[in-house]
């Protein structure tokens, strides 16, 4: 009986061996043998010799900024490849079909319960599209600091390969983790990190990093200091990169600073640094690859008690040395008090006390795709009879077309507390009639 048990176990171990869902182990199995060596860039710091426009980093996926790397984006052929929180509170890597409406988790095991680590779908966070493939990161704790694998797979999310492991520094002084960013841009690898040191716990200092191809090896790009509450977002054209900057100044003004960047070089400059007494938030910029920004203003008036409220949001454009207004989102009705910004498309939203939404969204030159209400129900994702209001809507990705947002719920207890469930990415197709609504998540 104990010889018939142990041939069962001898059975299963090597049924979940020859497993093809798992991911390889960063700590005990070697990086993929490739002579690809575009997916790893050189030791010296050289120009990319990539000159294809369409392998840029898709800026986009930069720009929902809820989850950092859980907020993440990318799309090829009429397929988005996207990480998402489900009710259960896992996190997985799906992709849907724009053609079909098919949402499938990034297995391609049909066996595959999808119910933790052995799917290599599983907590896989960052994705980027290149050359045929999808990369990815997963996080790995090492000394109680965020550590992070970068994994490629097939467009069907088969033949999943180990590319290198990410460690965060070992500083003791510093607070350095490898989690606010992995970008993918024309064959070479960069991710964007921030630590503040002991002794300086309200300051920021965020690298650029280019990875090299030995594991563990790196390239400073470009470093920036700022309040630690302040937020970055990195745009990437051609040779250079754009480092959008959230921040406050020392007299307790919001600024937005971008500074150019050459990837080769490090050689960079601020090429726009502007403030106002309202909000000014880097994920509400845009940059284009000639060094055209839009940015967001949001409207401020003092009410009878002197408190400043919203009246609306505007948005301007940054060019040929001045500043013109693109779109003021105001009608004196709705208060659209939360700006929106992304590719070829910006705009504001109001979320009323009763929970409803209504939303305005024009293209780059002014002209409203739509205006009215914003469908967020999510009611079939929660178990009958389930109160819940929608807390957060952070930002936006899309163009003229179609455009999804992220919408992040919270249950309300018997106590009328607040309790964060899940989050998850709404897509929104615009047509003359009006908005065609998908939630991009599997039911269950």
């Amino acid at each position: 009986m104990k010889k018939t048990a142990s041939l069962i176990l001898l059975i299963l171990a090597a049924a979940l061996a020859l497993c093809g869902c798992r991911l390889p182990d960063p700590f005990t199995d070697p990086p993929a043998e490739t002579e690809d060596e575009t997916i790893l860039p050189s030791e010296a710091a050289v120009p990319i010799d990539d000159t294809d426009p369409a392998n840029d980093h898709d800026n986009r996926s930069f720009g929902v900024v809820y989850f950092q790397g859980w907020s993440y984006l990318a799309e090829h052929d009429g397929v988005l490849y996207y990480p998402t929180m489900h009710v259960n509170k896992k996190a997985y890597l799906n992709s849907y079909n724009e053609t079909t409406g098919e949402i499938k988790i990034m297995c391609s095991d049909p066996d595959c319960p999808h119910m933790g680590s052995d799917c290599c779908a599983y907590g896989s966070i960052c994705p980027q599209y290149y050359d045929g493939k999808i990369y990815f990161m997963q996080q790995y704790l090492i000394q109680s600091k965020c550590n992070f694998a970068i994994y490629r797979m097939d467009l069907d999310g088969s033949d999943p390969e180990l590319i290198r492991l990410i460690i965060a520094s070992r500083d003791p002084e510093s607070n350095e983790e490898a989690d606010d960013g992995f970008i993918m841009h024309r064959g070479r690898m960069y991710v964007l990190t921030g630590a503040s040191k002991a002794g300086e716990p309200s300051i920021k200092t965020y690298y650029l990093k280019e990875l090299l191809k030995k594991d563990g090896e790196h390239r400073i790009v470009f470093q920036v200091s700022y309040p630690v509450w302040s937020t970055v977002k990195v745009f990437m054209y051609d040779n250079f990169a754009y480092i959008a900057a959230g921040t406050v100044t020392e007299d307790g003004n919001n600024v937005v600073e971008i500074t150019k960047v050459d990837l080769a070089t490090g050689d960079n400059r601020i090429i726009f640094s502007d403030g106002n007494a309202a909000a000014y938030f880097s994920d509400n910029c845009w940059v284009e690859r000639d060094g055209t920004i839009w940015f967001t203003v949001d409207n401020r008036i003092p009410n009878e008690e002197g408190v400043y409220v919203s009246t609306g949001v505007s948005v301007y454009k940054s060019g040929d040395r001045r500043i013109e207004l693109v779109k003021k989102f105001e009608d004196g009705e709705i208060a659209y008090d939360t700006p929106l910004l992304s590719q070829n498309i910006c705009g504001a939203l109001h979320e009323d006390e009763d929970g409803s939404v209504d939303i305005w969204l024009c293209d780059f030159e002014g002209n409203t795709l739509y205006k009215g209400p914003l469908d967020i129900d999510c009611s079939d994702y929660f178990p009958e009879g389930t109160e819940f209001r929608i807390v957060r809507i952070p930002g936006i990705w899309g163009s003229e077309k179609a455009f999804i947002i992220e919408v992040v719920p919270s249950e309300i207890d018997e106590n009328g507390d607040f309790s964060f469930r899940f989050a998850f990415m709404v897509r929104y197709e615009i047509t003359p009639e009006g908005l065609n609504k998908t939630v991009l998540l599997k039911n269950g």
